[in-house]
């Protein structure tokens, strides 16, 4: 038998085929674009005295207040539906309502039942019940106790400290037919008086996620730079890159081979470097793809210039990757370079450049004090809260900022999601971790 609800946040119930209601000619989804509402009218008679009849309906213009009240976050009214009696119950968040009456209403009353059309207007779409997502990488498979997710992607080291900074997703582990949002739950496992600052997180659904080289070692460009050695740095060395003139000058340069391109599959890219160390204030930075590979003579796209902060991680610029053709499996290479200009020359050291992919993007800023050894960081797009928890003294707070929406995993696809984290303090040290977990709500259009 079908089933439909009304449910509010606090779990109290209408049940619209039960309980003295039944469905006029059942109940058929209405379906529209999923960033858009759907208004439909679901008909319904109520069985009963007067008086029963009477508490029915204020039941229902209670729940549709305290919907059009509650339309964000955990509280609200969801219409939930299935199909029979074994299938899970999907949700759909209730925005408001009315009760449109019968013109026979004096008719049916005398008959102890009342005709009623119920008009909502709720989410173009339906979500099912809440489900953590296994995750990989070279600390676990299928982890649902909490991956370790490391602040470099080096890979050294062995389960379960193997310094890997993303998660990976399986393709049969998102449901639904829609994208759904995830909350991560990030808990600092860092045992440092630099707490958790900034916390930089990429999704890459569409860039061959399995396979796609996200981080590139400064040591690793083909121009510029001179290396020092160092086991504090991702791959036990950084690169330190210097210019003379005050004119923008090219500083250095990492091959794009025909392999990379492919997998990058023309998608945009944020490139966030880690530098070394707290580099000067107001060094312009810009990249610039050129053509042809390890030569470059040609501009084929730039990103925009910014001003250098003090931060160890900054966004130095975002690319489509490549500029041109989709993967056609012979992308001639191509040269991604790094310029500089600032008054007098000057000189930044790089560990490494990570090409984070912006299937979905989000930066995560404390307001001040971070989240300490043991506190949880907890981005949740499910009900579009973001906050901490696992304090010394008990209790939540909402004291970092988000920049960019939540992420949204998509169905049946293999995904990856990176990370990156700064310190209070400034650093942004290769053996800082996390444990992550992360938990979705499958969406679909209709049944």
């Amino acid at each position: 038998m079908m089933r439909l609800i009304l449910e509010s946040d606090d779990g109290s119930q209408i049940d619209l085929h039960e309980d003295g209601c039944v469905l006029l000619d059942g109940y058929f989804p209405e379906t529209t674009n999923q960033d858009e509402h759907v208004t439909e009218t679901i008909e319904v008679r109520i069985n009963g005295a007067y008086s029963v009849v009477q508490a029915k309906l204020r039941n229902i213009n209670r729940m549709l207040v305290y919907a059009s009240e509650n339309t964000i976050g955990p509280f609200g009214v969801w219409l939930r539906f299935a199909i029979n009696d074994t299938d899970d119950l999907w949700r759909s968040r209730v925005f408001g309502g009315q009760i449109d009456y019968d013109a026979k209403m004096a008719y049916y009353l005398k008959r102890s039942q009342l005709k009623i059309g119920l008009i909502l207007e709720r989410d173009g779409f339906w979500e099912g019940p809440e489900a953590q997502i296994p995750l990989t990488n070279g600390n676990g498979t299928n982890n649902t106790a909490g991956l370790n997710v490391y602040n470099c992607n080096d890979g050294s080291g062995t389960s379960p400290n193997k310094r890997n900074n993303y998660v990976e997703i399986a393709a049969a582990s998102v449901g639904g037919d829609l994208p759904a949002p995830v909350r991560l739950e990030m808990t600092n496992q860092y045992v440092s008086a630099s707490n958790m600052n900034q916390v930089f997180i990429g999704l890459n659904v569409n860039s061959t996620p399995d396979l796609f080289n996200h981080m590139i070692e400064a040591e690793s460009a083909s121009y510029g730079g001179t290396d020092t050695t160092n086991s504090n740095y991702s791959g036990g060395k950084y690169r330190t890159f210097t210019w003379v003139p005050s004119y923008q000058e090219l500083i250095a340069t990492w091959l794009l081979d025909t392999t990379f391109l492919n997998r990058a599959n023309k998608r945009f890219f944020k490139i966030i470097a880690g530098f070394t160390s707290a580099i000067t204030e107001g060094i312009r930075l810009q990249c610039k793809i050129k053509y042809p590979g390890g030569t470059g003579l040609t501009t084929v796209l730039s990103s925009r210039e910014i001003v250098t902060t003090t931060y160890r991680h900054q966004e130095i610029g975002e690319l489509q990757i490549p500029p041109w053709l989709l993967s056609s499996g012979d992308l001639y290479p191509l040269d991604l370079n790094l310029y500089a200009k600032k008054t007098g020359g000057g000189s930044i050291a790089i560990d490494y450049l990570q090409i984070t992919p912006v299937d979905g993007y989000r930066v995560l800023t404390s307001l001040g004090y971070g989240a300490a050894d043991g506190v949880r960081l907890v981005d949740d797009g499910i009900t579009d809260q973001l906050w901490t928890d696992g304090w010394t003294t008990p209790g939540k707070t909402g004291h970092y900022t988000p920049v960019g929406t939540h992420l949204k995993l998509k169905p049946n696809k293999t995904q990856r999601i990176y990370f990156l984290v700064d310190g209070i303090l400034g650093d942004i040290a290769i053996v800082r971790y996390m444990s992550v977990k992360a938990f979705y709500r499958p969406r679909r259009m209709g049944l």
